[in-house]
């Protein structure tokens, strides 16, 4: 029996596959909150999220027992929502003299293990295999869905802030998603505030509902510019690609 394999595995996904990609790819931060009962703790070393080099390392669990990976990007295809992750460091490198993990998220989301084991009684590494498809179906669980509670640190004229907000509602027909907040900075103003986003056709809308503390706090004219500025770095990134 030879030493190198290659696990494949596809799943089939409510959400869209491009969905499943937008986090594996450009919002991977996101996903100890997406999946906390396997992954703990994501961290940047190098490089840029979405771009070829970036290093990051993974804190998570396989079997209950908690394990570290360290892996590089080397290599992005776009056209197949494609992303290959090489281990450079953490104990796969103890079974395995190589390991790379492939995702791509057409129609299907597929998960490839490529790899070469130490010795030809090491284990095929199926018990990763399980852990990602576990992974991406926590994804596809939270992705979109009514309930969802999601945390976010972001810059309003130039200073850090946080929210965390949960999904209140949802529109298929009109693309429509009403967040409202339940921690943060905008709290220590507003009694209450939602944010609704819509998208039809080349339009996107988005609404903010709030009932100011006092008569003397301000609207939150910075934060619909903020979010103003996020919607077209959206569109610049997709119109690149």
């Amino acid at each position: 029996m030879g030493l190198k394999g290659k696990l494949i595995v596809s799943l089939e996904v409510k959400c869209g596959g491009h969905s499943v990609h937008d986090i594996f790819h450009t919002n991977t931060h996101h996903l100890p909150n997406i999946s906390p009962s396997r992954l703990k703790h994501f961290e940047i070393h190098e490089g840029e999220i979405g771009k070829i080099g970036l290093v990051v390392s993974w804190k998570y669990y396989e079997d209950g027992k908690e394990m570290f990976c360290k892996s590089v990007v080397e290599a992005i295809d776009p056209p197949k929502n494609s992303i290959t992750w090489k281990a450079i460091e953490g104990q796969l490198l103890e079974l395995y003299n190589s390991f790379t993990a492939i995702t791509s998220c057409e129609d299907w989301t597929t998960i490839a293990l490529v790899y070469e084991k130490k010795t030809e009684d090491t284990p095929e590494p199926l018990a990763f295999l399980y852990y990602f498809v576990g992974l991406t179906k926590d994804v596809e669980g939270e992705k979109g869905k009514i309930g969802s509670v999601a945390s976010w640190k972001y810059y309003e004229d130039g200073k850090e802030m946080f929210a965390k907000t949960v999904i209140e509602a949802i529109d298929p027909q009109t693309n429509s998603i009403t967040w409202n907040a339940i921690e943060g900075n905008l709290l220590d103003l507003y009694n209450s505030f939602n944010v609704i986003t819509s998208s039809e056709h080349q339009w996107i809308t988005y609404a903010l509902v709030y009932e100011k503390k006092t008569e003397d706090t301000p609207e939150p004219l910075a934060f619909l510019d903020y979010f103003i500025g996020l919607i077209k770095d959206i569109e610049g990134h997709l119109l690149k690609n």
